[in-house]
């Protein structure tokens, strides 16, 4: 009868009870762990090989943005998952399991890209967002110079190679390269390596190697950069 009583008050309750060993026990609903949103870009650009750190994109570049969640250490299955995209506040793309997106935003060097999606789990009523910003960068070139404080050596050779950085190209063979000395056009033009000697200096004013380095998109000239850097023959 005891026992009865007990059961008809936790019914009452609205708690579930068990009997294990002659003790009676309550089972309480776990708490699910919390659902993180992890947002995370990629610029579809060109870079040297040997690059390991974070590739911005510029004026054009194709970006991919992709979204995952996790629980509890595993990731979600987010096929089921109306998933919508705003690039900048606007609408970009919106479906079931739209994980990831690629697009060109219009922003120039300077601007940002703010990209932002939200999602609404199957067992969650809120709407979740996350967003981030991009910053748009210019295409970088840089001049590799294996001379120790920029110094040369009288009667001797060295080479010089031009590395891009962030282009909207698929191969080093895209880009024109332009090396001037002292005002004087090379004739290495086109090519991302210039083979230099030098002589003995007639006068302190010969001592000084200005050089500049020009690239340029062939596809595209209005995309380009440069580098200026000076050289002293001891």
């Amino acid at each position: 009868m005891k026992f009865l009583i007990f059961s008809f008050a936790a019914l009452f309750l609205g708690t579930a009870v068990f009997l294990a060993g002659g003790i009676l026990h309550t089972a309480r609903a776990q708490t699910p762990p919390p659902t993180q949103f992890f947002l995370t870009w990629r610029a579809n650009n060109f870079y040297p090989s040997f690059f390991e750190g974070k590739v911005f994109p510029t004026a054009g570049t194709p970006i991919t943005a992709s979204l995952e969640a996790l629980r509890g250490g595993k990731f979600l299955d987010l096929s089921r998952v109306t998933i919508t995209w705003f690039i900048n506040d606007k609408l970009m793309d919106r479906g079931d399991g739209k994980k990831e997106i690629l697009f060109t935003p219009k922003s120039i060097a300077g601007e940002t890209v703010t990209i932002k999606a939200t999602a609404r789990l199957m067992d969650q009523e809120n709407i979740r967002e996350i967003s981030l910003q991009v910053p748009v960068l210019s295409p970088q070139i840089v001049a590799n110079i294996p001379l120790p404080l920029e110094i040369v050596a009288s009667q001797s050779r060295f080479l010089l190679e031009a590395f891009p950085f962030f282009w909207n190209i698929k191969t080093l063979n895209d880009l024109y390269f332009t090396w001037t000395i002292n005002g004087e056009q090379k004739k290495a033009q086109g090519e991302n390596t210039l083979s230099l000697g030098v002589g003995t200096p007639a006068s302190e004013y010969d001592r000084t190697l200005q050089i500049n380095l020009l690239a340029q998109n062939l596809s595209n000239p209005l995309e380009f950069a440069q580098e200026r850097f000076q050289l002293t023959i001891q």
